[in-house]
């Protein structure tokens, strides 16, 4: 690459990596830029598809996130609304939307010990607690 650059007479590798510098230092100035956006944003969205707080994390920190700013997102989650919420009932919020979107438990006519155990394990897989995935599967949603 540094070859082609210079044989067709655009910015040295110098110069290029200097001007990629001013942009994305332009873009972070100007807000576009934003981890905490990103994640604020990743983790609503994923909430809402059923994953649980270790998905989250764990997609995060794949993304490059920073710790801070995970547990800054974590802790915005608790108090959105208004009032504080506990992370137990968050994650059973989230078990709850795994259950539907998979249609587990009372989504389907299949009640058996079986089935249970099988929708016990999809939800223990996407990295919930036994006692949150029972709970999905058993309490009826508040209206």
């Amino acid at each position: 690459m540094k070859s082609a650059v210079r044989t067709k007479g655009l910015l040295p590798p110098e110069g290029l990596c200097a001007m990629i510098d001013e942009v994305v230092e332009s873009l972070v100035r100007d807000g576009l830029v934003d981890d905490r956006r990103l994640a604020d944003s990743k983790a609503r969205t994923m909430r809402a598809g059923g994953k649980s707080a270790i998905a989250v994390r764990t997609k995060l920190r794949q993304k490059g996130v920073e710790s801070s700013v995970v547990d800054a997102v974590f802790r915005a989650e608790r108090e959105r609304g208004g009032e504080e919420r506990s992370s137990t009932d968050i994650e059973l919020e989230a078990a709850r939307a795994l259950v539907r979107r998979k249609k587990l438990g009372p989504m389907h006519d299949d009640r058996s010990p079986e089935r249970r155990q099988k929708d016990l394990g999809v939800i223990a897989r996407a990295g919930f607690s036994f006692d949150i995935a029972r709970r999905a599967l058993v309490e009826p949603e508040p209206d």
